[in-house]
């Protein structure tokens, strides 16, 4: 180089090769830029994809994993029994209570108690989620069992958690009252 001279195109050193996320200018690494939302969106997949495992859980609480086949509409079970002209077996239930994950896996897989239910449309509602349909029948611990005929009439109620020898009663009982 000539003191006091600019250096020209020929004279300039070799450019390195510049990676896709630097910027033309000074080889200085820039932000990329998204789309207007796309962040937001990004950020609201990732929280559904997280809700999935929770939602799963809750559904499968509803509608169990025991050999009864749990209707989760209280309206739609009301309808069907009464088309079958047979009571509606109502269970306040939650994933999160330890007497209601018992009572799965000991009273509702007894071949007794199943034949029983068999006699019902049997519901499970979460009281979180249906909340003024369980202030509506005072439900105030979970389990709850209510049996209800077609017209909405209360025929009986029992809380708490219940063997399957005491559930198969409770069912009896209030099948003809």
């Amino acid at each position: 180089m000539i003191q006091g001279r600019m250096p020209g195109p020929a004279e300039e050193p070799a450019a390195r090769p510049r990676r896709p996320d630097q910027a033309a200018v000074g080889g200085t690494p820039t932000v990329r830029t998204h789309l207007p939302g796309s962040r937001r969106q990004a950020q609201d997949g990732l929280r559904a994809t997280r809700a999935i495992p929770f939602v799963l859980l809750v559904v499968a609480g509803l509608t169990g994993c025991s050999p009864i086949r749990w209707e989760v509409s209280y309206e739609h079970a009301l309808q069907l029994a009464a088309e079958r002209r047979a009571r509606v077996l109502v269970a306040f239930h939650s994933v999160a209570n330890a007497d209601c994950r018992a009572m799965d896996a000991e009273v509702f897989s007894d071949a007794n108690v199943q034949k029983h239910v068999r006699q019902y449309v049997p519901v499970r509602l979460d009281p979180v989620i249906h909340r003024q349909l369980a202030k509506q029948f005072g439900v105030e611990t979970v389990p709850a069992f209510l049996v209800v005929r077609p017209d909405g009439a209360v025929m009986g109620s029992r809380g708490g958690r219940m063997d399957a020898e005491q559930f198969g009663y409770f069912l009896i009982r209030n099948r003809f009252n």
